[in-house]
């Protein structure tokens, strides 16, 4: 699980075989440098705000507002106030799996 997705009681990770879903918070002052992977990723903003750099292209994301990220494409992330988002990757961050995360719903 990366260091900036604490992983609350109550909070629920989704592993199936194409994707996975993680709902995170993300404390204000939140800096994610720069990063790629594979994995086709779309991040979606549930409170609060995210400024994104995806590709090169500033993307500003607020409260309902969600962006798809490609393949081996370069982001950022930066966050100026507390936000909850949801993280969906294809296929599977199996690196993200705690092991005793069944698949399915915990």
């Amino acid at each position: 699980m990366p260091v900036w997705a604490n992983r609350n009681k109550g909070e629920k990770l989704l592993f199936k075989k194409v994707v996975a879903y993680l709902p995170y918070a993300i404390h204000k002052k939140y800096f994610g440098k720069s990063s790629c992977s594979r994995h086709e990723q779309i991040t979606y903003i549930v409170e609060g705000e995210l400024d994104m750099t995806i590709g090169g292209q500033f993307c500003p994301l607020k409260a309902g507002m969600y962006h798809v990220i490609p393949s081996n494409t370069p982001h950022s992330a930066i966050a100026k106030v507390d936000c909850v988002a949801i993280d969906v990757f294809s296929p599977v961050r199996e690196d993200y799996r705690l092991p005793d995360t069944p698949v399915g719903w915990e």
